[in-house]
């Protein structure tokens, strides 16, 4: 009841108390992206085959490769405002691609008023143009 009803309630708490209020940062929720795949028994493996001639000359444990680019491969990104914005950078490419018009729109609307009028084949209009 003594608090300021022109302040916020958080603003003025911290105020009494002489400290800050932290706020727990949200984590950034991840969601995997699943893959199917079944292991091959390596007993079952061609001696032809590409897994047969990378056996014993790759060392996983020394394989260097860069954990972003795989985080960014296969995992996905829950948070509703990361989606919106791609979906809108998707969007924004598709509007790109519009058709481009040759004649303006009041013209080709006033086009298509006379040739509704003129009750002619469009084919004969056609060879009319071509003629002229």
């Amino acid at each position: 009841m003594d608090l300021d009803p022109d302040k916020s309630v958080a603003f003025q708490l911290s105020q009494k108390s002489g400290r800050l209020i932290h706020r727990k940062k949200e984590k950034k929720r991840v969601r995997r992206k699943k893959i199917y795949w079944t292991p091959i028994d390596p007993g079952k493996v061609n001696e032809e085959s590409i897994w047969s001639m990378v056996r014993g000359s790759v060392v996983m444990d020394e394989l260097k490769y860069d954990p972003k680019e795989f985080e960014n491969l296969f995992t996905e990104s829950s948070n509703p405002a990361e989606r919106k914005k791609a979906a809108a950078r998707k969007e924004k490419t598709k509007q790109q691609k519009k058709s481009v018009q040759v004649i303006e729109g009041k013209r080709s609307m006033n086009g298509g008023i006379i040739l509704a009028r003129l009750k002619m084949e469009y084919s004969k209009i056609a060879e009319m143009v071509d003629v002229m």
